[in-house]
């Protein structure tokens, strides 16, 4: 009896379920382009739970409406995600989103942006669903990386390069 209800109820959530609550933000400057590309990776799960609050909609980033989701994300993590460039905000533009099985990759990206040192990045994503969240950053400039780490409750990072 109980090996059949471990495997009636228990496996399938654990199947569905994560134990981590984790993003990962990319951000790329390319000098020669004065181009700087910014990616973000949630588990869609997550996202999802945080943009039904954000929004106080229902949301599928699979079947739902892909245009109003687009929006939605844009807004969420423009209202999460703060940049400052030698003291200026570059101007970021959502270019889209993607589904990767359990993962929802989305994109934006800034043009004009001139050479720099330092960077300060704000990222307070999914603290507002999960206590546990850890906000992964990983900044390249020309080919040279540098990483931070951001847990809840942990806002704030300069990076000097």
């Amino acid at each position: 009896m109980l090996m059949f209800l471990i495997k009636t109820f228990l496996l399938p959530l654990m199947i569905f379920s994560h134990p981590y609550f984790v993003s990962v933000t990319e951000v790329e400057y390319r000098s020669k382009e004065k181009e700087l590309g910014l990616s973000c990776k949630f588990y869609t799960d997550d996202l999802e739970e945080a943009l039904k609050k954000f929004s106080k909609d229902n949301i599928d980033l699979h079947k739902g409406d892909k245009n109003k989701n687009q929006k939605i994300i844009s807004d969420y993590i423009l209202q999460h995600l703060k940049i400052n460039i030698e003291d200026k905000s570059p101007q970021l533009r959502f270019i889209g989103f993607e589904n990767d099985q359990e993962a929802t990759w989305c994109y934006f990206q800034a043009d004009e942006i001139n050479s720099f040192k330092n960077i300060e990045i704000g990222i307070d994503f999914l603290y507002e669903t999960k206590k546990e969240q850890v906000n992964l950053v990983h900044v390249t400039i020309d080919g040279n990386r540098k990483s931070s780490k951001l847990s809840n409750p942990d806002k704030q990072i300069s990076l000097s390069f």
